[in-house]
């Protein structure tokens, strides 16, 4: 009788622990089901967007009509969050020290960034910041007000030439290619202006249009703020692909055939946290295609056509602007003594 019930009890105890094993591969299998319905989830709650500028300049403009289009695409609300400053590197400084799980996203701008690392201490690593596509890309040009005593841009230089350090210039930061394209201009011309920084590409417009200095070199699309008291002298790019927005002014480098940088532009992109790509690739991969389907959206690209600002948007993929961003970073190096110099800040 002692011996059937050791068997029994045998028998009792490898049924419960076949049944606690069981309950362990299938509470176990439950928790993981529910961490990748989490993950497909993304996301949940809104997100953080930090944008490089100031409120009301060009790049905040351009990602607030964009807006409700990527909120659509996303489902959750985008929080924008004004970061200007650090020559418009604070904003994706911000970003690549946020948390890497997709929630927090940021505006940069092209070639500020890129110089902006190649010329400032303590920032960031280039690979702390990855790239969810691009968003605009606005050519630049040299404007001066309608009332100017100059027709022509070889009028400018003339008059320049005869006046060393007279002609006031301003750009909005000391760390893009309109402050390189005016000392490019400077050095191949042979003249000498005042440049000042107004730290904002809004404010040095403004500064034009208000008389406080007397040329610019600014991206043109977004200088279509100050259109009505301001004319175009010459666009910095190879071919002139907007007659209409400057008057159908010559190429810079048609009036000063040795320039050595023929493009001179402002790109708007996204970027999130360097270390989402390993984290949270998954992550990753729907924030870069919610972007690329709200630039792609009908009803978004009827209104820049509407609008006639169809020709600013210029789209690349995470990866297309992964290469370019490394060829500016090695092709800046060739003009960092510019970059390098003292300029009066307004």
């Amino acid at each position: 009788m002692r011996r059937q019930n050791g068997k029994f009890l045998k028998a009792a105890f490898c049924i419960a622990a076949f049944l606690l094993l069981l309950f362990v591969i299938v509470d176990g299998g439950f928790a993981a089901g529910q961490q990748d319905t989490s993950e497909e989830a993304f996301p949940t709650k809104p997100i953080r967007l930090i944008v490089h500028t100031a409120a009301g300049g060009g790049a905040d403009t351009n990602m607030r009509m964009l807006q409700p289009y990527l909120e659509a695409e996303l489902g959750v609300p985008l929080m924008l969050d004004n970061r200007p400053g650090a020559g418009s590197l604070m904003g994706p400084k911000l970003v690549s020290e946020s948390d890497p799980d997709g929630y927090t996203i940021g505006m940069a701008g092209s070639p500020y960034t890129e110089v902006g690392l190649l010329t400032m201490d303590g920032m960031f690593a280039p690979e702390d910041i990855c790239f969810l596509g691009s968003l605009t890309l606005d050519a630049a040009a040299v404007l001066v007000r309608k009332d100017a005593p100059w027709n022509t841009f070889n009028e400018f230089i003339a008059d320049a030439k005869n006046r060393p350090g007279e002609i006031t210039a301003s750009v909005g930061n000391i760390t893009g290619d309109n402050y390189l394209g005016l000392r490019l201009i400077e050095d191949l011309a042979g003249i000498d202006l005042n440049i000042v920084s107004f730290g904002g590409g809004s404010k040095a417009r403004l500064a034009l249009a208000g008389g406080h200095v007397d040329v610019t070199h600014a991206s043109l699309y977004a200088s279509q703020q100050i259109a009505d008291s301001t004319r175009v002298l010459a666009v910095q790019w190879a071919k002139n692909n907007w007659p209409e927005l400057s008057n159908n002014a010559p190429t810079l480098v048609s009036l000063l055939p040795n320039l050595p940088k023929v493009n001179a532009s402002t790109m708007d992109l996204l970027v999130a946290p360097g270390a989402l790509k390993d984290m949270h690739p998954d992550r990753l991969e729907i924030l870069a295609a919610a972007v690329k389907n709200a630039i792609n959206n009908p009803e978004f690209q009827a209104k820049l056509k509407e609008q006639g600002r169809e020709h600013l948007w210029f789209y690349m993929t995470p990866s297309e602007m992964e290469e370019y961003f490394d060829t500016n970073m090695k092709g800046y190096k060739e003009y960092l003594h510019y970059f390098e110099e003292d300029v009066d800040e307004n």
